[in-house]
């Protein structure tokens, strides 16, 4: 993947191994509601499905990572979490645009928490739509918007 310089944040976006997943573990942690484990994210970097990028400082500090599953031509994104400090800067955007592209460029589909204000409207900038709502989704009982974005090259 590609050096990226998105307005005053430097990074370099790659995919993420298991040997990222300490670092990986930590932005989980810091960044989600219901967060996944360690051994989770392990897991889903042995899948065939699965497709990690990872976002470096140019020192190598890890600043957001994005999750998804490539399925018969399509992405299902499962996670992008930023730290708190690198948020609002185009990291979550570029990590997402990034995923799609490493999962083929085919429709995406997601789902998010409804009360997940910044994640939706990044979505939404980025071409989403809200196709459906999964009451009771989560375990907390919150619901989820289902969103998704044609292919990006049909």
């Amino acid at each position: 993947m590609n050096d990226a310089d998105q307005g005053p944040l430097p990074f370099r976006l790659r995919p993420a191994t298991l040997d990222d997943v300490p670092r990986l573990a930590a932005l989980e942690a810091s960044a989600m509601t219901g967060a996944w484990t360690a051994q989770d994210l392990a897991d889903e970097t042995r899948s065939s499905l699965a497709r990690f990028v990872l976002a470096e400082s140019p020192d190598g500090e890890a600043l957001g990572y994005a999750l998804g599953w490539e399925v018969a031509g399509e992405t299902q994104i499962l996670r992008i979490a930023v730290g708190a400090t690198f948020r609002r800067q185009g990291l979550g955007r570029a990590l997402l645009e990034a995923l799609c592209a490493a999962c083929g460029g085919g429709e995406a589909l997601l789902e998010v928490r409804a009360s997940n204000l910044p994640a939706i409207t990044l979505y939404e900038r980025a071409g989403f739509v809200v196709t459906g709502r999964r009451e009771a989704y989560y375990r907390d009982g919150e619901a989820a918007l289902l969103m998704s974005r044609p292919p990006l090259n049909p």
